[in-house]
């Protein structure tokens, strides 16, 4: 899994941050979480290290697209669809390994 010391970039916790703030920061239900399969679209919270302008590091947090590529156990590889606003650490289609407690919302189609 990517480190902010390491690749400039992590995933945000979304169980912890539902567990902070429970009736502003809504997820799905654990077993929603769980049960995603290929092809599915994620919301993940992307943290990023960058340096504000007088060159302090400071972390940004981004909500992105990833698309399942794959499902293993309770582990999944995605496709990132979206572009950061924040950071060149990462771009679209770059592969990202999360779990169900990073997931911060699903893409429902009509």
């Amino acid at each position: 899994m990517a480190t902010l010391e390491q690749d400039r970039w992590t995933l945000d916790n979304a169980e912890s941050r539902h567990a902070e703030a429970p009736s502003t920061f809504h997820i799905p239900s654990r077993a929603e979480r769980s049960g995603l399969q290929v092809g599915q679209m994620v919301q993940l919270l992307f943290l990023f290290l960058n340096t504000d302008p007088d060159g302090s590091p400071v972390v940004d947090c981004e909500k992105m697209w990833v698309t399942i590529q794959e499902v293993l156990a309770e582990r999944y590889w995605g496709q990132l669809e979206s572009l950061p606003a924040t950071s060149i650490a990462l771009a679209p289609l770059d592969r990202i390994d999360f779990g169900p407690e990073h997931v911060a919302a699903v893409f429902v189609r009509e």
